[in-house]
């Protein structure tokens, strides 16, 4: 609730900068443990008339959804019953400039308890965030958005003052919360915490940023190199060694002995930014720490290598791909390690007993079942409507037939029919699933295919025979396949090719209209006989973006939008482009 408020907070709560555009990061504390920097408009200053989503954002179609969303921030800026009056157009004025909010290590416990379940005292988690904004020319504004901010309150905030050096802090005392503001020159800061607001103070009132700040440190430092320069908004996360945070257990698991196997010590950062260029917006982001074997980054990524043998399933003209690979037989060796570490027995292994249980069910051990797949999986549509049975799914395989033998085994009952053609095998297949209007029985068909190289999943027997016939054909052929298709082609150039997963979609085959009228909003209950809709109830109703968004202008900006990440030594990246 806290970091939300100083999310909000971001927006309004500024004052007036320095006349250059300062590094707000270079400002900032080693003990920075978390930040969010917007860059202002100045950072896509350049691209403003040719980048699709700036397009798109100022294009006069948009303007009711852009003038909705400016609105949300606004009525989100109330502390109070009473819609303070904070217009769109001040959202936007705020925005122009820079801020960074963030949180920092006091490496101090908390001063309040908490009530645990068991009604033992623990302590409560500190409030450790800050605002530091950048308000060039924007002071009478500011002092006008501050008036506003608890406007209509029952009991206004009691506002103390005291100095820090040549520095008036003012410690505000609200309802439900105080925290401490004060300018700095052209600065603005705002912390929950005094000895926060204190330190940041000190950093600003320097001429030049202090030795130790942010940017000395590794993580900001190879951050920076996912990030590029360019970007106009950007965040890192610092994750500490948990296993050295003395996490409490619950119901007598030892969580020390769960963060072992998880190898959870490897995690050194999550980092990401968002970049306008002239022709594409572009999403660059890593999960940076170890990706040596064992841990949790074998659960979000397999090999990076150049080739998806799942995309030969795929036709030209494919609306949308997505295909990743994992790495099954590590990722089975870490969830056997922490069933051990949670499940501790008196007799014996507990994974042994829940292997032997399953192979039981499957007719052979997890192991060998999971040595049946590649650990390569995609999903693919030919048309990106609403409905997501129209997909299709590819799992790359090793051994066909044993496959099959694993399907009659774990289908049973469910298989309608089984039919042989050369190499392949079709299964007709039946699931059944409750009506979510009536709530009556239904039945739903799906057709598996069986190939030397893939297990395939349509639900469409036409099409899965159309799909073997392409797989089938002599390489080199004109088979008229997703890879071969050349706005694909365009977009894969885009992003490395050695990949672990990969993201494709032809935005120019959205139908809007459906996506719109899904994205309706829900039906509420009337008011009761006699009650008056409250303006807070109104003010809080779901927006019907039917009525605010155009179609046209969406098709207009959007074509397409690609994706892929891959592991390096150091790190799990992950680079996108939307255009």
């Amino acid at each position: 609730m806290r970091m939300r408020n100083a999310l909000w907070l971001l927006v309004f709560l500024a004052a007036p900068v320095c006349a250059q555009q300062a590094r707000l990061d270079e400002r900032l504390p080693a003990s920075t443990t978390f930040y969010v920097y917007w860059r202002g408009a100045a950072s896509y200053e350049p691209v403003k008339n040719t980048n699709p989503l700036l397009l798109m954002w100022n294009d006069p179609e948009f303007a009711p959804a852009r003038a909705e969303l400016l609105d949300q921030i606004a009525r989100n800026f109330s502390k109070t019953p009473v819609p303070a009056a904070l217009t769109r157009e001040m959202v936007l004025a705020l925005l122009e400039n820079p801020f960074v909010v963030g949180a920092v290590s006091t490496g101090k416990p908390a001063e309040t308890k908490l009530l645990a379940k068991n009604g033992a005292e623990k302590p409560a988690v500190p409030d450790n965030t800050f605002l530091l904004y950048d308000a060039t020319e924007k002071k009478q504004l500011l002092e006008k958005i501050l008036s506003l901010e608890f406007a209509g309150a029952g009991s206004p905030p009691a506002i103390t003052r005291s100095a820090f050096g040549k520095t008036s802090i003012e410690a505000v005392a609200a309802e439900k919360e105080t925290y401490y503001r004060a300018f700095v020159g052209n600065f603005f800061i705002r912390a929950a915490q005094k000895a926060i607001l204190e330190d940041l103070i000190g950093r600003l009132e320097t001429a030049t940023p202090p030795a130790a700040n942010l940017t000395t440190l590794a993580e900001y430092q190879d951050a920076r190199r996912v990030i590029g320069e360019q970007a106009s908004l950007e965040f890192l996360l610092r994750i500490p060694d948990l296993t050295k945070a003395g996490l409490p257990g619950t119901s007598g698991v030892n969580a020390d002995a769960v963060m072992k196997p998880l190898g959870v010590e490897k995690l050194r950062a999550v980092c990401g930014g968002l970049t306008f260029t002239a022709e594409a917006t572009r999403a660059r982001g890593a999960v940076l720490g170890d990706t040596s074997p064992g841990g949790l980054f074998d659960l979000l990524a397999g090999e990076s290598t150049s080739n998806f043998a799942t995309m030969a399933a795929a036709p030209a003209g494919t609306a949308s791909f997505t295909a990743f690979r994992l790495d099954l037989p590590a990722i089975y060796k870490l969830v056997r390690s922490v069933v051990n570490a949670v499940m501790p027995s008196q007799q014996g292994n507990p994974a042994d007993a829940l292997e032997g249980m399953a192979a039981t069910g499957l007719g052979m051990s997890i192991p060998d079942a999971l040595g049946l797949f590649s650990g390569e999986f995609a999903t693919y549509s030919t048309d990106l409507g609403i409905d997501p049975y129209s997909n299709y799914y590819a799992v790359g395989i090793h051994k066909p037939q044993q496959v099959l033998s694993l399907l009659r085994t774990f289908l049973r009952d469910k298989i309608l029919s089984e039919d042989g053609a050369g190499q392949n095998t079709v299964l007709s297949v039946t699931t059944s699933f409750a009506d979510l209007k009536t709530g009556a029985p239904r039945k739903r068909f799906y057709y598996l295919g069986v190939t030397p190289q893939l297990l395939l999943v349509s639900p469409r027997k036409t099409a899965l025979r159309e799909t073997l016939q392409r797989l089938a054909a002599p390489a080199g052929s004109s088979a008229a396949i997703l890879a071969a298709d050349a706005k694909f082609a365009a977009a894969r150039g885009r992003i490395p090719q050695s990949l672990s997963g990969i993201s494709y979609f032809d935005l120019s085959r959205v139908r809007w209209e459906a996506e719109l009228e899904s994205a309706g909003p829900a039906t509420a209950d009337p008011p009761k006989s006699g009650a008056a809709a409250t303006p807070a109830a109104a003010s809080s109703a779901a927006p019907d973006w039917r009525k605010l968004v155009s179609p046209a202008v969406l098709s207009r900006y959007l074509h397409l939008a690609v994706s892929g990440w891959w592991k390096g030594p150091d790190c799990l990246h992950f680079d996108g482009f939307i255009e």
